[in-house]
């Protein structure tokens, strides 16, 4: 999906991005979700958990990575 979803040479960049954060383990764990039309697969989207160290407690979400396809054949 991520592969696809951007330009030759910045895909495979991405799409290593992609596998890296996808497969760490975490506390709170990775949210991931994949969007499908007809059950291909359309986007994807992961929620990474970040935390500040200069903040207490603080535990929050970033939105990547994120990929979606430009063309859906059909």
């Amino acid at each position: 999906m991520h592969l696809s979803a951007f330009p030759e040479g910045e895909g495979e960049v991405v799409s290593e991005l992609a596998v890296d954060l996808l497969s760490e383990e975490t506390t709170p764990p990775t949210i991931s979700v994949m969007a499908d039309v007809d059950g291909v697969a359309v986007g994807h989207v992961a929620f990474s958990p970040l935390a500040i160290d200069s903040i207490n407690d603080f535990q929050g979400y970033i939105l990547a990575p994120l990929a979606q396809l430009s063309q859906v054949e059909g």
